[in-house]
């Protein structure tokens, strides 16, 4: 290569390797750029001094009720805080709380009060979605009341205040008198939040406005208010009128019913006092013991003592008086009243002979029986079908033993079967078994007494055609006819052998009526199922508040005594009561 040549190379060399080291210094420039971040004005900064504030979370909900001891019948209310990590604090609007013991304490969310409606203590629960707290109440007796006459109702106050429900007891646990009030200016429903002190009803009129109807079972002085805010049932409009206030005095009744009986078409109450009053149908006297014109009112009955305990059959009645006779008087056809005769009507009210010392007694359809001390059983009456278990079909006009019975402490008699709870808790029953009501796996009549399988009770009660019980896990068992769902299980089988209802009940009391039960639960609610109720067991409500304390069935009819012993059955017109004149 010449040296031209040589120098032409080294030239074009030199050019190639800084056009390549330009590229590169280029390309590391662009990278640079790239990665880094652009420097932020210092106007843009923040304050190096200021801190971020911490967040606002919830730590703790607080309850408080004041009282904590509270009187038995008073109310208070229910106050809830919820405190943030911050410190700063907010009152919760509407308490979302349950009582651990309903028949101590009750809670109504629409008001947010507690009330105390039974002695005892309780825990009371609030809560929101993260959070929960609790506070302990105890309820005792309230100071006896002063003898000087109650002070007169407070004026409605000139400015509403906020819709609640207060209760001053005047009296205790007194027996009530019901009055009914209604307050025709409210555009919404009444708050209530006990249904053991007042009971409210809502007639709806076109849909936009509703009218409180109020009926009340508590002793005391009551403000009664509508809300502030509702929404129409059916239209959906908001009502934002002021709520409409009155005071209310209820005053204690002078009577209070502790047992009621239904018969076909008369009803029987044993009062406190032990008198009874009975009314309904009396063409054959079965009412006051004078044949006549059915009673629209309950007459008190003459029956020439003091009454532990009242029964009625279909057109007959009799009770146990406090020497442990027993006094009967209606219709005696089939010798029901036990006088040794047989005949129509045996009129006035008389003792059945030759028997006393009674401790339980029960009228069938047509028959009667009895338990006496020494735990044998005595009946009378009809015996078509052996239900006096004396081993005949003879009808018997006074008082014959059981066969084969003994230390049985209840009795209950149907339509034409009859069964005894024994002290050992078996059930023996007698009598019609067409339906399988004698609870044995058959279905033959028996004119003695025969055991009902397997089981062990401690409540016995029979209707026309089925039988049922209580068990000693206070569960109930039905057998027998079930063609208008007597027996609950939610069809119509017949069942010759005991049956739970579906849901399974738990019950204190039993009324087994005519094609209906009834199941008197522990915190005094009413279940019933059969003709005129569901088909399976549901809290019964329509006679007024759920809590009862006593109920009766038959055929159509239904009656139930209030925790504070008034009565009401469910042919009485609507916030009515039956008084005791």
């Amino acid at each position: 290569m010449g040296p031209w040549r040589r120098t032409a190379h080294l030239l074009h060399l030199a050019v190639f390797l800084t056009v390549v080291a330009c590229g590169k210094s280029r390309t590391s420039q662009s990278e640079e750029a790239v990665s880094q971040p652009q420097p932020i004005a210092s106007d843009q900064l923040g304050d190096p001094t200021e801190t971020r504030p911490p967040e606002r979370t919830a730590i703790e909900l607080r309850v408080v009720v004041e009282p904590s001891d509270l009187v038995l019948g008073q109310e208070a209310e229910v106050r809830l805080t919820l405190l943030y990590s911050d410190g700063t604090e907010e009152s919760l609007p509407t308490p979302y709380c349950a009582s651990s013991d309903l028949n101590v304490l009750t809670f109504a969310s629409e008001i947010g009060y507690v009330q105390a409606i039974g002695r005892g203590s309780a825990k009371l629960t609030c809560w929101r979605y993260d959070l929960m707290a609790q506070i302990s109440l105890k309820v005792v007796d309230p100071q006896p009341p002063a003898t000087q006459e109650p002070a007169a109702p407070p004026p409605a106050p000139a400015t509403a205040p906020e819709p609640k429900l207060i209760l001053e007891p005047t009296s205790g646990a007194a027996p009530l008198e019901v009055d009914t009030f209604l307050i025709a200016a409210a555009s919404c429903p009444m708050s209530s939040h006990d249904l053991t002190s007042i009971d409210l009803s809502t007639d709806w009129g076109d849909g936009q406005h509703g009218k409180g109807s109020h009926r009340y079972v508590a002793a005391g002085t009551f403000s009664a208010c509508s809300r502030t805010e509702c929404i129409g049932r059916f239209t959906g409009k908001k009502l934002l009128e002021p709520p409409a206030c009155a005071a209310v005095v209820v005053r204690p009744a002078a009577r209070a019913a502790i047992r009621i009986a239904v018969g076909r078409a008369h009803v029987c109450a044993l009062l406190d006092g032990g008198s009874a009053y009975c009314w309904g149908e009396n063409d054959q006297g079965q009412a006051d013991g004078k044949p006549g014109q059915p009673l629209s009112q309950p007459v008190l009955v003459d029956t020439g003592g003091p009454v532990s305990h009242v029964t009625t059959g279909d057109d007959h009645t009799c009770a146990i008086l406090d020497d442990q006779q027993v006094a009967c008087w209606g219709k005696n056809e089939r010798g029901q009243l036990g006088r040794g005769m047989f005949g129509g009507s045996a009129g006035a009210v008389a003792t059945v002979p030759a028997l006393d010392k009674v401790v339980d007694l029960s009228a069938g359809g047509a028959h009667t029986c009895a338990v006496l001390e020494d735990g044998t059983v005595h009946c009378w009456g009809a015996n078509q079908a052996g239900q006096l278990g004396d081993g005949t079909t003879v009808d018997r006009a006074g008082p014959v033993a059981v066969s084969n019975l003994t230390e049985v402490v209840r009795i209950a008699a149907g339509g034409n079967h009859s069964c005894a709870l024994h002290h050992s808790g078996t059930v023996s029953c007698w009598g019609r078994n067409a339906n399988g009501q004698l609870g044995n796996g058959s279905n033959g009549d028996s004119t003695t007494a025969v055991e009902v399988t397997g089981m062990q009770a401690t409540l016995v009660s029979v209707g026309e055609k089925h039988s049922c019980a209580v068990d000693r896990q206070d569960s109930v068992w039905c057998w027998g006819a079930n063609d208008a769902y007597q027996l609950g299980t939610g069809e119509t089988k017949d069942s010759s052998q005991p049956v739970q209802p579906i849901p399974s009940v738990n019950a204190t009391r039993l009324a087994a009526g005519e094609v209906q039960t009834c199941a008197h639960r522990a915190n005094d609610f009413l279940s019933c199922w059969g003709k005129g109720f569901a088909e399976q067991p549901l809290v019964h409500t329509s006679l007024g508040p759920p809590r009862v304390a006593a109920a009766s069935v038959r055929s159509s009819r239904t009656c139930v005594i209030f925790t504070g012993g008034l009565v009401r059955c469910s042919d009485t017109p609507a916030n009515e009561v039956i008084n005791f004149p």
